[in-house]
């Protein structure tokens, strides 16, 4: 995406006329034709971009990257008092650019960190290495041969209660089957695990 960007941003400014071309390349400056074949030959290369000087040590540089790669939602150090009860923190206040303290209740600070943790198997790299678009297929099938790209299995709503509360949702205490037509959230989400447990529970279920 990084490299798609550049050579884009090098177009407009060659219709622009806004490049000045060294002496050694001046001649894939003539026209737009051979200024795009000349970008084009560049962008089927690899690039590699020399940001810093290399890390001593494989540890270091993971240590490094991970801290890029997924930031926490609060950092440990803007949590200022915790009493068992309530949790007060310093944030940032984007619409008035200000730092503020807040204090709320420990469940919902619990609540509102893990809101942001990914779902499973979601990839927080899409774009690099193996996990580029152009050469996933490829490297994925050497790390798992059984790998199947555009296979992936989509569980059903019956399904995902089953694995979750070995219950069928439809299916009555008399034996017979419902027929679902809408699902209403009426309760939030954590009532209505709360209530599915107990329903769980009471057949037997664990």
């Amino acid at each position: 995406m990084w490299k798609y960007q550049i050579t884009t941003l090098f177009r407009k400014h060659f219709k622009n006329k806004n490049l000045i071309p060294f002496p050694q390349v001046a001649h894939h400056f003539k026209n737009l034709t051979t200024f795009n074949k000349w970008l084009d030959s560049h962008y089927q290369k690899t690039w590699n971009v020399f940001l810093q000087k290399t890390q001593n040590g494989a540890k270091i540089t993971a240590n490094y990257l991970g801290k890029y790669l997924k930031k926490p939602p609060l950092a440990e150090t803007r949590i200022k008092s915790y009493d068992g009860n309530s949790v007060s923190f310093v944030f940032l206040d984007h619409y008035s650019k200000t730092h503020q303290t807040k204090t709320m209740p420990v469940f919902d600070f619990i609540k509102a960190i893990t809101c942001h943790i990914p779902d499973k198997y979601f990839r927080m790299i899409r774009y690099f290495g193996f996990l580029a678009n152009r050469v996933r297929t490829h490297y994925l099938k050497l790390l798992n041969p059984k790998h199947q790209p555009g296979r992936r299995c989509q569980l059903s709503y019956i399904m995902r209660i089953m694995k979750a509360f070995h219950r069928n949702p439809l299916k009555c205490d008399c034996g017979a089957y419902f027929k679902l037509s809408q699902i209403f959230f009426a309760i939030n989400t954590n009532d209505l695990v709360h209530r599915h447990n107990l329903k769980a529970a009471s057949f037997g279920a664990t």
